[in-house]
């Protein structure tokens, strides 16, 4: 049988403080947990894949991009990004720009 003691401990967690566009530099300080800001900033992972130039096989590269960066870069496609309602029954071909 095992028997079990209570134990205090104290227990330190990340709390997100601030969030940075890593292409503009834009930086926002976080004031709440509720603060409506941080839905203009939006975080990205890209996988390499096997035999991939960038980023090189297998590594995987993180960023975080705000809005108008996003709108940007999405402008420049030649081919439209294609968007997904949140609810996820809607597919619809859109020009971000």
């Amino acid at each position: 049988m095992r028997e079990y003691k209570e134990v205090k401990r104290e227990i330190t967690e990340l709390e997100l403080s601030a969030i940075t566009c890593n292409s503009c530099g834009t930086r926002h300080v976080i004031t709440d947990h509720f603060d409506q800001e941080l839905n203009f900033f939006h975080d990205f992972s890209v996988e390499g894949g096997y035999g991939s130039t960038f980023p090189a096989d297998m590594d995987i590269v993180s960023f975080t991009l705000c809005c108008d960066c996003i709108n940007d870069i999405t402008s420049k496609f030649k081919v439209s990004a294609t968007s997904t309602n949140t609810d996820g029954l809607e597919l619809i071909k859109i020009k971000l720009d």
